[in-house]
């Protein structure tokens, strides 16, 4: 029962997420029973009804912008209990671990709820720089720092600190560097991403998208990063219902699908294909084989 209600949460996380344009991991798990009566005997002032985290959800993102984005996504989503922001516990001047904890539950309107009321699940929600520090720290000391000696158990929380600043870094490093001269492909590959994101839902080869973008942008001249980064978006929109059409197919075949169509690229490929044709194949031919052009013109109904 909890494993099919953590599947359920991760399910609907997963399609919120996509819908929103936010690239995260999402995983559930149920305790097992061995696991149930460890942690029983490890905490006696436990009963089973009152112990906690028989089913766990976690959400894995790439900065805290996005966590408090899933976080907002999920209180809308569901009835939720006991949100706690470790860093809380923390204060002002120690460090360690660091993420969003939950309990989620259906609310009385959803259609599941008569299937697993009165169940809940813990929600965690973390970086990945948060993740790597606790699966680095968990079995070293993390669960066990009473019996680890305390310059070890510092060092190991400084570790923390290194990381929640690198954290903070990259953060202000993604927001900056699409103001830095040249850079505009990396604005516009964002964007694509975000979107690519709502249609899609597999892994992408980042350099084959940033090569591509940095090429065809200049089809959008005089357009500035920001104003392709619109045009874009506003495209995606107005073509949704094809494109989703279009990706649902094409992933079940291998054979004749170009390797353009599930990339973020393949929205700005397809706009400047209705928008610009001629144009778009004389610059594709300089650096990429015609026939992939051919092939996802195909796939969108299109020819060159």
């Amino acid at each position: 029962m909890y494993a099919a209600y953590g599947a359920l949460i991760e399910g609907r996380i997963k399609a919120q997420l996509a819908s929103a344009g936010i690239y995260g991991q999402v995983s559930s798990r149920a305790k097992d029973t061995d696991s149930l009566v460890k942690k029983l005997i490890r905490k006696p002032d436990h009963t089973y009804e009152s112990l906690g985290d028989k089913a766990g959800i976690r959400v894995i993102v790439h900065h805290r912008d996005d966590a408090a984005q899933v976080l907002r996504i999920v209180q809308t989503c569901f009835e939720c209990r006991d949100l706690e922001d470790t860093a809380d516990r923390l204060g002002t001047v120690k460090v360690g671990y660091r993420g969003w904890h939950v309990s989620v539950l259906l609310n009385a309107t959803d259609p599941n709820w008569i299937d697993f009321r009165g169940i809940e699940g813990e929600l965690q929600v973390r970086t990945q720089a948060q993740h790597l520090w606790s699966e680095m720290a968990h079995d070293a000391i993390y669960k066990n720092e009473a019996d680890v000696p305390p310059d070890l158990v510092r060092r190991m929380h400084l570790l923390a600190g290194l990381i929640e600043v690198a954290d903070d870094e990259f953060l202000r490093i993604g927001r900056e560097i699409a103001d830095v001269p040249g850079m505009g492909a990396v604005l516009v590959l964002r964007e694509l991403e975000r979107l690519y994101i709502k249609f899609v839902g597999r892994d992408w080869d980042r350099e084959l998208s940033l090569d591509v973008v940095q090429h065809l942008l200049p089809l959008y001249s005089p357009n500035k990063p920001a104003d392709v980064a619109r045009i874009l978006a506003d495209f995606s929109t107005s073509e949704a219902e094809l494109i989703n059409t279009v990706v649902e197919r094409e992933q079940k075949t291998d054979l004749e699908r170009s390797v353009f169509v599930l990339q973020p690229e393949m929205l700005m490929i397809y706009e400047r294909l209705k928008k610009d044709l001629y144009n778009l194949r004389d610059r594709w031919a300089i650096r990429y084989p015609e026939q992939e052009l051919e092939r996802f013109a195909v796939a969108f109904g299109m020819t060159i």
